[in-house]
């Protein structure tokens, strides 16, 4: 089930930060997306809740633990945009005065996110592109001035 997968990636010490977190707003002070944007969507702690909804209503450890929280793709849907605001630099992180690693949270995020399909529509391409050709701009014959040279370059 998608569900019990999506639980299985986080690991206990996460889920204990998922719950830890008092969403002060200390790592927004740090972060530079939302340094530079300041839209409530970008802030680090609101992001964890979103991870907190998505996995679902009963977000206690013992409810994590033992699977009886289901993966709510509705709200997956709704985070996957703001997933994406976050350039994973971790200053999050740094700037927690409980040391919650937002990053690897985030990144769990966005492997669940990934795995159903509902990353943004730029990424897809990207993700098309480096299946298809090997590289994110969507060009199979980006390495054929080589040959010209005489280079041979492994691929």
């Amino acid at each position: 089930m998608v569900a019990e997968s999506f639980l299985k990636e986080l690991r206990t010490s996460q889920i204990v930060e998922l719950e830890t977190c008092v969403r002060c707003g200390a790592c927004s002070e740090v972060c530079p997306v939302y340094e530079q944007d300041r839209n409530i969507i970008s802030v680090p702690a609101l992001k964890l809740q979103e991870l907190r909804k998505i996995i679902g209503k009963d977000i206690s450890i013992l409810g994590l633990i033992s699977s009886t929280s289901r993966v709510n793709l509705k709200e997956l849907r709704k985070a996957s945009e703001a997933a994406y605001l976050c350039t994973l630099c971790g200053r999050c992180w740094i700037g927690c005065i409980l040391g919650i690693r937002n990053r690897e949270l985030r990144e769990v995020l966005r492997s669940m996110i990934y795995r159903v399909g509902y990353i943004p529509e730029p990424l897809k391409n990207i993700d098309e592109s480096l299946m298809k050709y090997k590289n994110p701009y969507g060009s199979g014959e980006r390495l054929e001035w080589l040959k010209k040279l005489g280079f041979q370059a492994p691929v």
